[in-house]
């Protein structure tokens, strides 16, 4: 119980709560630590908790009507999942499952509306996370509606280069982490066209790759990359060239290494 307080008085969403108050909620969450591939809920199932991860990657999916999966979001360390759900007293409307061996805090619905009772203060900060939440799936389906393979696989390295490691730098190491299939589902796109336009970038001296870790050579570049929604298609736009060079080296390298 000693080490749930310590990590949930740390995390934003319960900053400045009380420990005593922090104390009363610990006693009815549990620490869990599923393996790789492990189920934590389905869809359809009550919401009675949310999570906090503590480390390791967890993956919300759902089942498109052909019964392909349909990765919604990867969770990492520090972040929660299933707030909304407990939140508003639907079922969960997706699936989550462990990418990696994880270690979790799991919250009971009914603790943390005793809490929200107890300290008004929470419920500002409930919102706020509500909404950043919101926010991210809200530039998410934009950046799969408005911009290309290409701007798309830039900005998820720029984003991740800034959570990983601070900054968007040159040098800066992003680690993929979780499988290609599902980086490139959480981008939009499917494996092979995620692969290949990664090895595109390394082959334009836009990143070095080395296994799943991702080396930013030319953060500049990736960055005007990342924010073309398509409409330089003239002479000289980034995606004109992109194409070009990729026809190109396509034909004298009939194979396209995997990455990792």
């Amino acid at each position: 119980m000693a080490r749930i307080l310590e990590v949930i008085e740390r995390h934003p969403l319960f900053e400045g709560i009380p420990r005593e108050d922090l104390a009363d909620l610990v006693i009815d969450c549990r620490f869990r630590t599923p393996f790789k591939g492990d189920r934590v809920f389905e869809s359809g199932e009550p919401a009675e908790f949310f999570y906090l991860v503590v480390g390791g990657e967890v993956k919300l999916s759902s089942a498109t009507p052909s019964g392909r999966e349909c990765v919604v979001e990867v969770i990492r360390a520090g972040e929660t999942f299933a707030l909304v759900s407990v939140l508003d007293g639907e079922p969960y409307p997706v699936s989550a499952s462990a990418l990696t061996d994880c270690a979790m805090i799991r919250i009971p619905r009914a603790s943390f509306f005793r809490l929200l009772a107890r300290r008004p203060e929470l419920s500002a900060r409930t919102t706020h996370e509500v909404a950043q939440r919101m926010r991210r799936f809200r530039m998410r389906l934009e950046e799969i509606s408005t911009r290309t393979v290409p701007a798309r696989v830039a900005s998820y390295l720029l984003r991740q280069a800034e959570i990983q490691t601070g900054a968007a730098a040159r040098g800066s190491v992003v680690d993929l982490g979780a499988t290609r299939e599902v980086v490139a589902a959480a981008i939009g796109t499917v494996r092979e066209v995620f692969v290949r336009t990664i090895r595109g970038f390394e082959r334009q001296g836009l990143v070095d790759i080395d296994g799943r870790l991702v080396s930013l050579r030319d953060p500049e570049e990736l960055r005007d990359l990342s924010e073309d929604r398509g409409r330089r298609a003239g002479p000289g736009g980034h995606m004109v060239r992109a194409a070009l060079r990729e026809k190109v080296l396509e034909r004298r390298r009939p194979a396209v290494l995997p990455v990792g």
